[in-house]
């Protein structure tokens, strides 16, 4: 055939991410006779190998239809691409030999093989060297060793001469130690530099002495990672929030931090809507109160717990050995409100023994302020203090060690605000106080708690200052915990809740809807649960109004779930209250005690278990029991299988949900409605204990045996305690 075209390559042909086919229209004699480049994005290219990374189909004819067709073997990505040419071996493999054959096709390809060499010659020539223009071309180099040492220019005619080149102190040399990014010695190691020098405005050197200045981070890019983000300083960044440690924290509980940690704060106060304080792990010693004088200021530490919960050994703590100080932080403005304050993952504590301890957290006339995540440690008279606030929100706050009171809302004279208003407390762990986990001895509105307290006098304890007056108006104890086990310091006079108004008549108590919904109280030793005293107080404004008692479980070995000493007061029990006298278990525990507490409703309903109280310990089957009271009335069915038995005990059935008010005989307060047993009895309810007998209507008890493998089934109407 003829060779008409001198293209000898085809391509580029662009990756789209999947198999691609390259088609070539140039002859070849065998697949092999391919050569096929991929150039990736960067440029740099990759000779692919036949069968491994493309494949090979050939036209049928390749004198009258030459080329074919190249496909990738793998997906090509996009940015890459396949560049083909032709790369026929310079070998001649025709042989013609006496009297053999002369064949013209056979003579004809390698002619076509010799124009396919030189043009496979002439792309390498005119595509893959460096060219120039001119038809005489130019003067050869040197030789070797005149081309040592030196640098290919070309003088003013535009031919190639040698200038002087990487001798060791040529500015060539120079050039390249100084573009050499693989010595340490060379490139940026070669650049002088002195911090105390003078340096001209605009060069490299001031730029390098400002990196180390105040303004260094100022020079220095940031942009938050998403789409949108805008471009900022490193310094701006930076500046968004405040760590002790730029104004001198030190926190090692040696150095005395008061002034550094007060000017961290202080500066924190200068921004309009305040920003962070963030403290260090350790714990920063004081000698003052760390004062917070400005709204929106935030103080954070790292953890309010250490290693091994442990607090002040590796979170952040603020502790004191100064005594009388009046506090470790205080959150006021004097004479005005302070707003928006937040102290979060802080310990605060001091040294055990002081003559005078401080309060822990101390906000005085605040509003909208979060305590959360905070630790009040040992040394502390009150762990925090409330006075005069409003809108309060305490979360996950606990105590450790002793000290005397979790938490205080009180007002002083010197209260801009004049009660306490709107304070949630969730989250509560408080542990060992000496006085109570809570305290509210003046004018308080709207209080919600809910947590736990272990091994304290009192839950709550509401009370009035000398000379003072008080009322407490919505306290919502929620699901709030008060646990006194037998290693308890308090057994027998702890209280989940306790009201003591001032003796006299000069000053009042008032308590209006205080409530205690699904709450547990676990108090060890007799002793009363609810206690709401008026101490023999003769102020017509002293009462305990509209208290409620709705479900929870109430453990004591006997007192009351509530008791009052004076007919000033009113409230009901609801819901499915557990009152026993063992831990979830035991017998019932009275629910009111005391003149204050008989005109109480109750409204409850749930089960209760019958048992054999005739001492024969008989085990009933088929067991339905279920009860409803209101007030003091109890309404109690129960149907109940004897066993076989030939016992001879009066029969008696005990477990009464509620103890039946004490009189000076039983009473007949219970039918049976159905029995089994072919004889006529009723249930004869025994006084002051939980039991009841049966009783025949010729006046004696019945016999246990009379009721072997009988059915009974009775309802019960009595008066409980």
């Amino acid at each position: 055939m003829t060779i008409n075209s001198q293209t000898r390559t085809a391509g580029p042909f662009n990756g789209t991410g999947g198999i691609t086919s390259c088609p070539f229209s140039f002859k070849v004699f065998q697949a092999s006779d391919l050569l096929v480049a991929q150039t990736d994005p960067s440029g740099a290219q990759t000779i692919l190998v036949l069968s491994v990374g493309y494949s090979v189909v050939l036209n049928t004819d390749q004198n009258t239809n030459p080329g074919g067709t190249v496909t990738t073997l793998a997906a090509l990505p996009s940015g890459y691409s396949i560049g083909l040419t032709s790369n026929i071996p310079v070998t001649q493999p025709l042989s013609l030999t006496n009297a053999g054959g002369f064949y013209p096709r056979a003579i004809e390809d390698e002619l076509d093989r010799l124009t396919i060499l030189m043009q496979q010659q002439g792309f390498v020539v005119t595509a893959q060297t460096l060219r120039v223009p001119e038809i005489a071309g130019v003067p050869p180099l040197a030789a070797a060793a005149a081309r040592a040492n030196r640098v290919l220019a070309f003088d003013a005619n535009g031919n190639p001469i040698l200038i002087v080149g990487v001798d060791a102190d040529s500015a060539a040399a120079l050039a390249l130690d100084l573009a050499n990014s693989a010595n340490a010695a060379k490139g940026a190691g070669q650049i002088g530099f002195g911090y105390g020098l003078v340096y001209a405005a605009g060069s490299i050197g001031k730029w390098l002495q400002n990196l180390a200045t105040s303004v260094g981070a100022g020079f220095i890019g940031f942009i938050q990672w998403g789409a949108g983000a805008n471009l900022r300083t490193v310094q701006d960044k930076l500046r968004d929030s405040i760590n002790a440690r730029d104004f001198g924290v030190v926190a090692d509980k040696v150095t005395d931090d008061t002034a550094a940690l007060q000017r961290a704060v202080d500066f924190a106060a200068t921004y309009t809507h305040g920003c962070w304080v963030d403290l260090p792990p350790g714990s920063c010693l004081i000698s003052a109160p760390i004062t917070i004088t400005k709204s929106y200021v935030k103080l954070r530490g790292t953890n309010r717990y250490g290693q091994n919960n442990a607090p002040q050994i590796m979170g952040s703590g603020i502790y004191t050995e100064t005594s009388g100080l009046d506090s470790i932080i205080k959150v006021n403005i004097p004479g005005a409100a302070i707003y928006g304050v937040v102290l979060e993952n802080l310990t605060v504590s001091a040294k055990a023994g002081l003559a005078q301890p401080p309060v822990g957290i101390h906000c005085k006339d605040a509003s909208e302020v979060i305590i959360t995540n905070c630790v009040a440690a040992g040394g502390l008279t009150d762990g925090i203090k409330l006075n005069g606030v409003d809108i309060i929100n305490i979360s996950d706050y606990s105590t450790s060690v002793s000290g005397d009171v979790g938490i205080r809302l009180t007002i002083d004279t010197t209260s801009v605000f004049l009660s306490n208003d709107i304070v949630w407390m969730k989250g509560l762990n408080i542990y060992s106080r000496a006085t109570a986990a809570i305290v509210i001895d003046s004018f308080s509105n709207d209080i919600q708690v809910q947590g736990y307290a272990e091994f304290v006098p009192v839950g709550v304890l509401l009370q009035t200052k000398t000379g003072t007056n008080s009322l407490v108006d919505g306290l919502d104890l929620d699901g709030f915990h008060v646990f006194n086990g037998p290693t308890s310091p308090y057994i027998g006079v702890s209280r989940f809740l306790k009201a003591i108004a001032p003796a006299g008549a000069a000053n009042y108590l008032r308590t209006t809807n205080i409530r205690a919904r699904s709450c547990r109280s676990y108090q060890t030793g007799s002793t009363l649960h609810i206690e709401l005293l008026h101490n023999g107080n003769s102020n017509a404004t002293t009462a305990y109004l509209n208290t409620q008692i709705d479900g929870g479980q109430w453990y004591s070995a006997s007192g009351a779930l509530v008791y009052c000493d004076d007919t000033k007061a009113t409230g009901d029990l609801r819901g499915n209250i557990m009152c026993v006298a063992g831990y979830q278990t035991g017998a019932a525990v009275p629910l009111r005690s005391g003149s204050g507490t008989e005109g109480w409703g109750t409204e409850e309903a749930g089960t209760w278990t019958p048992t054999d109280a005739s001492g024969a310990a008989l085990v009933f089957t088929n067991v339905e029991a279920t009860f409803v009271r209101k007030g003091t009335m109890c309404f109690a069915t129960l149907a109940v299988t004897y066993p076989a038995t030939a016992n001879a005990s009066s029969a008696a059935i005990g477990g009464l949900p509620f103890l039946p008010k004490a009189s000076a005989s039983s009473m007949y307060g219970g039918s049976i409605d159905y029995t089994d047993a072919g004889t006529l009895f009723s249930a004869l309810i025994n006084t002051g204990v939980a039991t009841f007998g049966l009783w025949s209507a010729a006046g004696g008890a019945v016999l246990n045996s009379a009721m072997s493998g009988k059915r009974v089934r009775a309802t019960l109407i009595y008066e409980s305690q």
